[in-house]
């Protein structure tokens, strides 16, 4: 399984595509990214939509100078509050996506359904207004849309995001499986990875670590709170293998399922070290680069190292 790169992080903290392709994808032999609006234009904010000029020259002529293939392109704009307010607006952004996808020969869109809280029920009409016509003409593309499923809406609840995918009932729409998302909600993640892998839901994966933060571990990556089972709880991020979220437990739940024919799409591991911002930032921009250059190089550095032993 190769492994891929989040570019998000880095974009955030003001690394242009090519930065990020020459100074942490080339000396880290990473070949595989998900594209990001701000890796599309460093202007844009983080979850802007990526607009209809999909002029991509400089983008193809990066990745063919350092070898990159995208895994994914992620469509963020729900996590905006402005990019929700109407479906017909959110449905374009989402139609644009798919072509910058297709464009880029990218056969997963890495998105979001967090125009909803974790609390309300599945609204499957609702969804479709959304992302309806992005699944059908990504279909024509073969293209599969995954939801990645946040700890704050309606996918983290098990029932609830089998329950959505049996009702829409379209072939490319599936999961990004996430076992820090799942643990954050305060799922069990080789549970979760179980039950959606037995069901053939996952078409794409997010790799990371996380624990509950006591004080004894690495503030650069502490992010958010646990919403569920523990509210108030922060997690902190930590290296590949080392926390609570059982990462290698996890490859090796995705290895059995594929030697039983299912998660026949996931070719790849994405790495997504996250950082506190706050707490990196005071290292100035260049310093918070770097730092989290660092993270991804000891994620990479023990993803790799779990593949070259199996």
């Amino acid at each position: 399984m190769d492994v891929a790169l989040n570019t998000q992080g880095p974009g955030n903290l003001g690394l242009d595509f090519e930065q990020i392709a020459a100074n942490i994808m080339w000396p880290l032999g990473i070949k595989l990214a998900e594209y990001w609006p701000k890796n599309h234009d460093i202007t844009k904010g983080e979850m802007d939509p990526y607009g209809p000029d999909l002029d991509l020259t400089r983008t193809r002529k990066i990745a063919r100078k350092y070898g990159i293939a995208f895994a994914a392109v992620n469509g963020p704009f729900s996590f905006e509050p402005k990019h929700n307010e109407k479906p017909d607006q959110y449905s374009r952004y989402m139609l644009e996506v798919v072509e910058l996808a297709h464009q880029l020969d990218a056969k997963v869109i890495n998105t979001y359904l967090n125009m909803f809280t974790y609390d309300k029920e599945p609204d499957i009409s609702l969804i479709m207004k959304y992302i309806g016509a992005a699944l059908k003409k990504a279909q024509g593309y073969g293209i599969t849309i995954c939801v990645e499923v946040e700890a704050h809406d309606m996918t983290s609840r098990l029932e609830w995001s089998l329950d959505i995918l049996k009702k829409i009932g379209q072939a490319n729409l599936k999961y990004t499986f996430d076992g820090t998302n799942w643990w954050h909600g305060s799922v069990d993640p080789i549970k979760a990875l179980t039950t959606l892998g037995e069901a053939d839901c996952i078409g794409y994966l997010h790799i990371k670590d996380a624990v509950k933060w006591t004080g004894g571990y690495d503030i650069r990556r502490v992010y958010s709170d646990i919403p569920r089972g523990n509210p108030g709880d922060l997690i902190c991020g930590c290296k590949i293998g080392t926390g609570a979220t059982q990462s290698f437990a996890q490859l090796q739940k995705v290895a059995e399922l594929q030697s039983r024919g299912k998660l026949a799409g996931i070719k790849s591991a994405t790495i997504e070290p996250h950082l506190n911002a706050g707490k990196a930032l005071m290292e100035g921009p260049m310093g918070a680069a770097a730092l989290n250059a660092a993270c991804i190089a000891e994620d990479h550095s023990a993803l790799a190292g779990y593949f070259a032993s199996k």
